[in-house]
């Protein structure tokens, strides 16, 4: 990802904090619900790059880093939940994804960055 779409993406996101989560929210209930999955999907949209729809599916495109380390902006992060779902490649489950913005914090779905 290039600087100039890390640079829109943040934008973009910020513009959408405070928008309600919705479970499950489907893709044309955006902008107006999101669940985290269609958050970073959403975002992500908006500077020319696809992701799939689901957390799980959105963890599998990526590359894994060191936990906590070696994190850039617009990287996203996946969470275990005790509700997600479970593939060969994640066992354990994904049940939550959230966009890194750098300097140890994240937005959540749309909710105020916080510290990781």
């Amino acid at each position: 990802m290039t600087n100039q779409q890390k640079d829109q993406l943040l934008s973009f996101a910020k513009t959408l904090i405070g928008k309600p989560y919705k479970y499950g929210a489907a893709l044309e209930e955006a902008p107006d619900f999101f669940d985290c999955s269609l958050f970073t999907q959403h975002i992500f949209n908006h500077v020319g790059i696809t992701l799939p729809r689901s957390s799980i599916l959105q963890a599998g495109e990526g590359v894994l880093v060191e936990r906590l380390k070696n994190l850039d902006v617009g990287d996203l992060i996946f969470f275990h939940g005790t509700i997600g779902h479970y593939n060969e490649k994640f066992p354990e489950g994904i049940g939550h994804v959230s966009l890194y913005v750098g300097n140890g914090k994240v937005i959540i779905n749309g909710i105020n960055p916080d510290f990781i």
